[in-house]
Order: structure tokens, then sequence, then C-alpha cells
């Protein structure tokens, strides 16, 4: 469980609600009270505690040693939970174990590149590119979408301003994780990503594609409507 906070909606880390002014200008006195920081010292003494940690000290060493000795051209690690930065409840993911994730991060971006991380468990499609690696984030295929969790929560009245929210989400995500880190984005479609490794000139590349139907989670089960989302490539 996260520490409480009853007056937050988003995340607990005060630097969110930093970066999100300048990109949110005269928006952003509406936008504050879901981004309003817990107690910066809950943060630091429990989610940023060094001894709290998402894999353990001997299976993070498994996996960077792996990592290190693989040479393989494109590395893949397949991950249950986001890497990356996503602003929203973040105590039981990678966000929520500060000091591991960061020291994991640095080992990527030294050592990991060119690779990918494969995601899933956040119901959104998402690609972010970091230094060092790129993160796709894919899902669902079978249960309710991130799209249609904010729309749970919206007064009918105001279901018109799903569109804006997730593009403001996008827009938050990329100021956190780098400008121009988001690749691409879906928060409302059922979904799966094809994965292929080619050569153009000579040069081995690797392509994701993430494919889905946004009508596909109310009933509407036309595999002819099934659409690629969007595709990224690594050199």
């Amino acid at each position: 469980d996260g520490p409480d906070t009853p007056s937050t909606l988003f995340s607990p880390f005060v630097e969110d609600e930093v970066i999100a002014e300048p990109i949110l200008g005269g928006l952003f006195p509406f936008a504050a009270p879901l981004l309003l920081p817990s107690d910066p010292d809950c943060v630091a003494d429990l989610l940023d505690a060094p001894g709290r940690t998402y894999l353990g000290s001997t299976q993070l060493s498994r996996l960077k040693k792996a990592l290190l000795a693989s040479d393989a051209t494109f590395k893949i690690i397949v991950n249950n939970t986001p890497l990356s930065e996503l602003l929203f409840l973040p105590y039981d993911r990678w966000e929520g174990y500060g000091a591991e994730r960061a020291d994991f991060v640095a080992f990527l971006e030294e050592s990991f590149a060119p690779g990918e991380v494969l995601t899933t468990d956040f119901h959104t499609n998402l690609a972010i590119a970091r230094p060092g690696f790129t993160e796709l984030v894919v899902g669902p295929i079978a249960t309710s979408t991130f799209g249609s969790a904010v729309l749970s929560q919206l007064p009918p009245e105001l279901a018109f301003l799903a569109d804006s929210i997730f593009g403001l989400l996008d827009l938050l995500i990329d100021g956190v994780n780098g400008a121009g880190s988001v690749l691409g984005s879906d928060a409302d479609a059922f979904s799966y990503a094809v994965v292929e490794v080619f050569e153009e000139a000579g040069q081995p590349r690797l392509r994701a594609t993430v494919r889905g139907d946004g009508d596909y989670a109310s009933g509407d089960n036309d595999p002819a409507k099934v659409v690629d989302l969007f595709s990224f490539e690594l050199p």
C-alpha cells in the first residue's frame, strides 16, 4: 500500500508539479489540485528508501549480468509493470521503488542500447523513448482500458473532455521523461504488439507495431476493424 494521499489523484512526487506548471501554462491552476504532492519526507523515507526493493538485490544482479553477457543485436526485457514515469498511482510499480529504479535506469542507459522494454499492466498503449532504451506499454486485451477507467470517473456531461485529458496526460508524461519521448499513444483500445527484426540497407533494425480496435471493448468484435495504432523503429 502507498502512503495516505487522499488529495492526490496522480503522483506524490513534488517534481511532477514543477514539471507540469510550464507545460500547462494557464491551465495549471485547474490541474494543480490533481498534482498536489504528499509529504516529501514520506517520499524520501518510504518510496525512495534504499532498502525498498522491487526485484531484490539477487535478482537485480542476475538480470544485469545476463544483459551484459548477451551479444544479441537487440536486447529485450519483458517487464510486468512500467519502468518509465507515468504519474498515475505509482506505488505498486517501479516508480514506487525510487532508489532501485534509479540504479536500474542508469544501468540501462549506460549498457543496454539499443534495447527495448516490453511492458503490460497499465491498460494503455504507450511508447516512450529514453536514453539507452525504448519502453513499449501495451494492453489490455481482456479487461477495461485506461481510457474507460478515466471516463468512468467523469460525470456524463463532461465525457467530451476525455480526449483532452488523454492529450494532457501525454504532455505530462512527455515532460517527465524528456521532451519528445512519447512516440505513440492510445489510451482506449484493446490491443497487442507485433515486434519484427529485419534488415534495411544491410543494417539490422527492430520495428514494434501496436495494433488494436477502439470499438472492441464495446462488443463490436470485428477483426476487420483492427488497425495499426502506431509504430516505431530502433536502429
